[in-house]
């Protein structure tokens, strides 16, 4: 199972280490004491969290990550996002066979997912440290050798998590804002079946306003609760404080439908 370490250097890097688990461990304190790693790679920048890097049946690791490249001159900032393709050359290593370099022109990653040969990130242009539009960007990865770009489609807000619910159908989670700067939980259900002409089957957006939780979103993507044989969907929310300061924690539950009656 691939662990993440950042390093914290000049440049970000981030050493991914893949163990095997095959063996059966008779006491966790061999896991900790020191299991040698079969692989080890290097992924320029930060890899957010565990949707973010995936292994294929064939054994190849798959990963985005965002690089931020910071101008030593003016301390300006750019963000590159980036998806590498690693496969191991039997030497401990995992070499990068192939990659897409800035897939969505300087904006920042918010989420990643890979579902067999195909993979999804949604980005958004950052404007005074606020994500405004979010583009859904679908890649097929059927050649590890020449991943392509398939598609990307728009919808407004940002999204801090995806969640396969189907293998035609993709739930994006995270917020919206209205035009008085106010943020609203956001699920949006998309059509994958043609990864060049995904489409958006609903979009919903919460009646109140909830305060901004998506940093721990971010950080634990994967973790929602989402049941894909009852297509239930539970996700948390927080209303925004009042006088009191006191904030209002609750959830809400979905039944998501696909096939014909998607929606």
């Amino acid at each position: 199972w691939p662990i993440v370490r950042p390093t914290f250097t000049s440049e970000v890097q981030s050493n991914i280490l893949h163990f095997d688990f095959s063996e059966p461990v008779s006491d966790v304190r061999d896991i900790v004491g020191g299991l040698n790693a079969r692989h080890f790679a290097e992924v320029n920048g930060r890899v957010a969290n565990a949707n973010m890097l995936s292994s294929s049946s064939t054994g190849d690791l798959r990963v985005f990550s965002e690089l931020v490249i910071r101008d030593t001159g003016s301390w300006e900032t750019s963000v590159e996002a980036n998806l590498s393709i690693f496969r191991s050359n039997n030497e401990h290593q995992l070499v990068e066979v192939s990659n897409l370099r800035d897939i969505a022109d300087g904006q920042a990653l918010y989420s990643g997912l890979f579902m067999g040969d195909k993979a999804f990130a949604t980005t958004a242009e950052v404007v005074n440290d606020i994500p405004k539009i979010d583009p859904l960007h679908t890649f097929d990865l059927s050649d590890p050798l020449n991943p392509v770009e398939m598609s990307e489609i728009e919808i407004p807000g940002f999204t801090t998590q995806l969640i396969a619910a189907s293998e035609e159908y993709l739930l994006g989670i995270g917020f919206s804002q209205d035009a008085i700067g106010q943020w609203y939980r956001q699920v949006a259900l998309y059509d994958i079946a043609d990864l060049s002409s995904p489409s958006v089957v609903t979009n919903w957006v919460a009646p109140d306003p909830s305060s901004a939780i998506w940093l721990s979103d971010w950080l634990n993507a994967g973790n929602l609760p989402f049941d894909s044989e009852t297509g239930h969907l539970i996700v948390p929310m927080q209303d925004e404080m009042g006088f009191n300061w006191q904030d209002n924690d609750g959830a809400f539950l979905f039944e998501i439908e696909t096939g014909a009656s998607a929606g």
